[in-house]
């Protein structure tokens, strides 16, 4: 049984347990470490739609844990990069083909932070070659770079003013003890300060 509400849309909708009777592509993600196929919090975890046109629109809902390797030999003034691909598993491009839709990948560009800025994405089609066939794939890649400004008012300014304080002792007479000892007090009253702020 379908449904469908001509005055609002232009496909028609199916119940989530008619989805079963549709072929739907074998898919995997190759930088996930866990996929939850649904967390049971939505009501709708799939559905499919049909369109007018004859096209198939089908959607599932998956909750993953994806790896990414992150580079921190320019901290703090890098940017990171984190991929997503879906490939094909069982099927060559023969029968399926992996491809972006319009609209894709959204809502990057709205993220805000206090640590990190400029969200971008770019989005990657292709085909992968191995000894049981050729397969397609698709995916995308944000990138986002820190916010250097933070990092700097809390972790370096502090650092390199710990390290000039402390170095600062030796300039002062050996015999004034008490000098001394307020130096290295202050050093790491400031430590504190910085850290509780």
């Amino acid at each position: 049984m379908a449904c469908f509400d001509v005055l609002k849309e232009d496909y028609l909708r199916f119940p989530e347990e008619d989805s079963s009777k549709v072929w739907q592509p074998d898919l995997f993600f190759p930088e996930a470490k866990e996929v939850d196929p649904g967390s049971g919090t939505y009501i709708n975890e799939e559905y499919f739609r049909v369109r007018y046109d004859g096209s198939v629109m089908w959607v599932r809902r998956l909750a993953m844990t994806n790896l990414c390797t992150f580079d921190f030999s320019q901290l703090p003034f890098d940017t990171q990069n984190c991929s997503l691909s879906i490939e094909c598993f069982g099927e060559s491009i023969k029968t399926t083909y992996v491809m972006w839709d319009v609209p894709s990948v959204m809502g990057f560009d709205k993220i805000q932070g206090n640590e990190w800025n400029s969200f971008a994405v770019t989005e990657y089609e292709g085909i992968k070659e191995y000894s049981t066939g050729t397969f397609s794939y698709a995916g995308f890649t944000f990138s986002m770079t820190r916010e250097a400004h933070s990092y700097l008012q809390s972790a370096l300014q502090p650092a390199t003013a710990f390290v000039l304080i402390s170095y600062s002792g030796y300039w002062i007479d050996a015999k004034a003890a008490p000098a001394r000892i307020a130096l290295a007090v202050i050093s790491v009253l400031i430590s504190v300060s910085s850290l509780s702020s």
